[in-house]
């Protein structure tokens, strides 16, 4: 199964469970972003600007999703060792057009590539399901073979916990077909109250 962005953006794996969804396409307003949330997915939007994997490294999560003995491509997480179907692990969605699910141990290759992007917007992701995410931070590819592409950091729990590349979209090609509407709020600075 292929998770690549297609060019009204509707093809997806859900980094749940591994099961095709419709893509995080906002079909009704979202909720309103709480301060809280706000605060969280500008603290990955501000790790990520600074480039540096040490910084970026700690806002990756990971989600208990139950592996599986099948080989399909993009389907769920592959058992391996002494794993037996249906046992939960921790795993990362990553796609890079086709989609596979990393261990806590194979990192690396996101968190190398989350410091190379430039952070366009934040966005709050309007739910058609029960999906595993609630936000995106929709970044743009500055190497030289996809320069000007886009690519999703999906965020939930104030973790990345998948990065997703459109395969073909710009950053603003992406928010018009994922139909994402207004950036997450600034958070308001938190002043300390003087003590008495």
């Amino acid at each position: 199964m292929i998770a690549c962005t297609s060019d009204d953006g509707t093809s997806r794996i859900d980094p749940d469970n591994g099961d095709e969804i419709a893509s995080p396409t906002v079909t009704a307003t979202p909720e309103p972003v709480s301060a809280a949330d706000a605060q969280a997915v500008y603290a990955i939007v501000d790790a990520l600007e600074t480039h540096d994997e040490e910084t970026i490294r700690p806002h990756l999560g990971l989600r208990n999703i139950p592996c599986s003995t099948s080989t399909s491509t993009g389907g769920p997480p592959r058992c391996v060792g002494g794993e037996a179907d249906g046992d939960p692990i921790d795993a990362f969605y990553y796609s890079d057009c086709e989609g596979e699910y990393l261990r806590a141990s194979e990192l690396e290759l996101p968190l190398t590539q989350l410091s190379r992007f430039e952070v366009e917007d934040a966005y709050r992701i309007g739910r058609k399901t029960d999906a595993g995410y609630e936000y995106a931070v929709v970044l743009v590819d500055s190497t030289p073979e996809r320069e000007g592409k886009a690519w999703e950091a999906i965020i939930n729990g104030g973790e990345v916990i998948g990065l997703l590349f459109s395969c073909s979209l710009s950053a603003e090609e992406l928010v018009d077909a994922r139909g994402y509407g207004d950036a997450v709020p600034t958070p308001e600075p938190v002043i300390a109250t003087p003590a008495p």
